[in-house]
């Protein structure tokens, strides 16, 4: 695996652009929601609405950076994961279906053209040109997402990607890259990554299965550090929020690497190693 290069995580929360030093002050409640419908009151605010502008507002603070004002945005990718995206539309359209029959249903309520539409407006309204891809599938559609754009920048298919996680109370993005593309100091690497649908295990299975990639990684519990990202009304926004918290630590040189583990409800388990070089 080529070392993949983090630049820049940006948050959308709570009605505010946030960066990965600010991540303490992230309450996380599920009124979330409630803020971020008030804040859009008067525009269209359906579901792929609100997505779509918590993502442009994620990013929108590093465009006054210098080094991202020197990257062809026609080269970068987005890579965006999704718990809500498929979730809500998907009992939308059966309930639809229910009440009006298979022929009446509303085609915005259509799971894979909505999951779609975030990721593919973001590139719209910023120029990004090159690959768009949309991950569903639970609450660690967010770390996969990242996963998916560290391999395609690795293997040489993207130069650039923001990728993270986009939900209707707010979006995480992380900015992606190699590190000779541009003249700044990466906030850390993508070291390790793993993920796979593991179903119904036990838990001592789970444990079993952790440990053991753990051990493939060479990781040192008194010298790294382990998070095992929770459930809560953030979805797939939680394991983003816990990648902030552990850049904080690997930019102090506190922990010499890091990592998120993300266990849902759906079977994905999904494992991340951030690290310094």
């Amino acid at each position: 695996m080529n070392k993949v290069a983090v630049f820049s995580l940006k948050y959308y929360l709570n009605n505010k652009q946030l960066d990965f030093t600010q991540i303490d002050n992230i309450e996380k409640k599920a009124s979330d929601i409630e803020i971020l419908e008030k804040c859009l009151e008067g525009v269209n605010t359906r579901l792929i609405d609100r997505q779509s502008m918590a993502l442009g507002a994620a990013i929108r603070s590093i465009e006054n950076e210098e080094f991202y004002k020197k990257i062809d945005k026609s080269k970068i990718s987005v890579v965006v994961g999704s718990l809500s995206a498929a979730v809500y539309p998907i009992f939308d359209y059966a309930l639809s279906a229910i009440e009006n029959g298979l022929n009446f249903v509303n085609p915005t309520f259509f799971p894979n053209t909505v999951a779609n539409a975030p990721a593919s407006r973001l590139c719209i309204w910023n120029q990004f040109k090159n690959q768009v891809v949309c991950l569903s599938e639970g609450k660690s559609s967010g770390i996969d997402a990242v996963m998916l754009a560290s391999e395609q920048i690795s293997e040489g298919d993207s130069k650039y990607a923001w990728a993270g996680a986009s939900e209707e109370n707010g979006a995480a993005l992380m900015l992606l890259g190699k590190e000779q593309n541009l003249n700044i100091k990466p906030l850390a690497y993508i070291k390790n990554y793993e993920s796979r649908y593991v179903g119904n295990l036990l838990e001592e299975q789970k444990e079993s299965f952790i440990k053991k990639k753990l051990f493939e990684w060479n990781i040192d519990e008194k010298k790294d550090k382990i998070i095992m990202s929770q459930n809560s009304a953030l979805f797939s926004l939680e394991p983003m929020i816990d990648i902030g918290k552990s850049l904080i630590e690997i930019s102090q040189n506190k922990i010499y690497s890091f990592v998120i583990i993300s266990i849902d409800n759906m079977g994905i388990l999904s494992i991340l190693e951030l690290g310094r070089s």
